[in-house]
């Protein structure tokens, strides 16, 4: 048999074939079709609904019938909820996960590697909507926890963590009053920092717990200019006392400080330290403090600058805890 009539009998061979494949398909189809309109004729629509019987009633919401379009609105409309309430979990319980993994991580270490790799675990929980990643983040930058200060990040996640009511929208609004007031990568706006602290007591109704009150006393107590104003407006009490100012009324030389800071002037450089750190500027405070110390600052006004560094350490300032080692280490040799 030469090829030719070959190749023609495999190719009669699978057109028979797929002929019969068809009509047996057309056949069950047929069989299929006549089942599903014996039960819409036997049967009334709300027994289909009951049974839910997809097929009969997909085939009457076609022809219009409102019992069968409804049912299968809603059925389709709650399986679309039930799928994203399944996703919403999931995705939640993702967000959680990678928000342990970054503090798992970060208590065991935080050299800059291992607080590259945890902050993307957290933005990851952050960005899926996992708060508690959000608030982490924003204290981080805000403080500079285990890394350096930065603030224009700190203030969009705040931003983000007052946008709905949750455990930690009041602690954002107190820390967005003292980036706004005092400009921490962003102009300072005192207006917006008014508001910020006003939405922070209406939720809390307590002034004694504010950071950015404590702040602001402090500020005032140092002699700033637009501190007792802005307290006064929210009818907050000025303090007679703050521990933390170490030189009364440092406001009131910062002008003299910035100008001797060009001369190279210890102790310009000990006031513009004292100063950063009151508007939670702490990783520029270590710098001033670095450059006083290097141009001559006498023993006893550093170690008040090391009172001064393990109070911002305790915040969990990484510059500021690595400075004050340094610097107790330097004085007790």
């Amino acid at each position: 048999m030469d090829i030719k009539k070959t190749i023609g009998i495999i190719i009669s061979i699978l057109i028979a074939s797929m002929m019969a494949y068809l009509i047996h398909q057309n056949i069950i189809e047929k069989k299929k079709s006549d089942a599903i309109q014996s039960r819409i004729i036997n049967n009334s629509v709300q027994t289909l609904i009951q049974r839910n019987d997809i097929e009969a009633l997909t085939i009457l919401a076609k022809e219009k019938n409102e019992y069968a379009l409804a049912y299968l609105q809603k059925k389709a409309k709650d399986e679309a909820e039930m799928r994203a309430r399944t996703e919403e979990k999931a995705r939640m319980e993702n967000a959680k996960l990678n928000f342990e993994i970054a503090n798992s991580m970060l208590e065991r270490k935080q050299d800059p590697k291992t607080v590259r790799e945890a902050k993307l675990y957290l933005s990851l929980s952050s960005d899926a909507g996992y708060l508690d990643a959000t608030n982490m983040l924003c204290r981080m930058n805000l403080l500079g926890i285990a890394q350096e200060q930065k603030f224009y990040e700190a203030k969009n996640e705040c931003e983000r963590l007052v946008k709905t009511p949750n455990k930690n929208q009041a602690v954002a609004y107190d820390l967005l009053a003292m980036i706004y007031f005092n400009g921490l990568g962003v102009d300072s706006d005192l207006e917006k920092a008014k508001q910020m602290l006003s939405s922070y007591l209406k939720l809390t109704h307590d002034h004694k717990n504010s950071g950015a009150i404590l702040m602001l006393q402090a500020q005032a107590k140092g002699g700033h200019k637009k501190a007792p104003t802005f307290l006064k407006e929210l009818n907050i009490p000025l303090p007679n006392l703050y521990e933390i100012i170490e030189t009364p009324q440092i406001y009131l030389y910062q002008d003299w400080a910035e100008k001797e800071a060009l001369n190279n002037n210890p102790k310009a450089f000990h006031y513009l330290a004292v100063i950063a750190g009151l508007e939670m500027r702490y990783d520029e405070s270590v710098e001033y403090a670095k450059n006083a110390i290097q141009k001559g600052l006498d023993i006893e006004e550093q170690r008040k600058l090391l009172n001064m560094f393990r109070t911002y350490a305790r915040l969990g300032n990484q510059k500021s805890m690595n400075f004050s080692k340094e610097l107790s280490s330097k004085l007790t040799k």
